[in-house]
């Protein structure tokens, strides 16, 4: 989701061709912006594909003139507040139809204030938290980051502490993996020859 939004593609149906869809949009709250509708592929198995934008001037009827058999689509309507595109500070609301051959009326679209778009809510503020919480999650890099500069040595005493600290089932290696505590090693394996 990095980068510009997709670029959608067009119905381009002349009036009065193709299979039209209309309904009425209905809003009761008090949120101002550009009203629009975002017609979307869902096909199973692939994410959703942008189709059409169609802005409107204000919530109540609309109709729009679609391609003959599109297949299955949501209708996602929201009042883009910020001029931003879809947000989940939007007002919103969505209908899922299968377009065919015949045209559809009565597809009304309820918007509100605190939608539940399911699998198509926007969710762009999300990744910067995510981003945040990944530091906050760096208990476990200390293990990595605590040889500040000798690694030998203090593989060598830390090794202990390390295993304390994550209290997983290594600290039986690190003792069998004891690098620096060789030439002690051979010496007491020596004299018990």
């Amino acid at each position: 989701m990095d980068g510009p939004p997709p670029v959608p593609g067009d119905f381009n149906v002349a009036d009065g061709a193709g299979v039209v869809v209309s309904g009425t949009l209905a809003y009761s709250g008090t949120q101002q912006g550009q009203l629009r509708i975002d017609f979307l592929a869902t096909e199973e198995g692939a994410p959703p594909r942008l189709l059409h934008i169609e802005k409107l001037d204000a919530v109540g009827p609309y109709s729009v003139s679609t391609p003959p058999n599109t297949g299955p689509v949501a209708l996602v309507a929201f009042i883009d507040i910020d001029n931003d595109g879809p947000s989940p500070k939007d007002p919103a609301g969505m209908v899922r139809i299968t377009i065919e051959e015949s045209s559809m009326d009565a597809v009304d679209i309820s918007l509100s204030d605190t939608p539940d778009l399911g699998d198509l809510t926007p969710g762009d503020a999300a990744p910067p938290e995510a981003t945040d919480g990944a530091k906050g999650s760096a208990s476990e890099n200390p293990e990595i980051a605590l040889p500040p500069g000798p690694e030998t040595a203090a593989g060598a005493v830390d090794a202990p502490e390390n295993a304390d600290a994550p209290s997983a089932d290594e600290p039986t290696e690190p003792p069998a993996n004891s690098a620096p505590m060789t030439p002690t090693a051979p010496a007491e394996i020596g004299n018990s020859e």
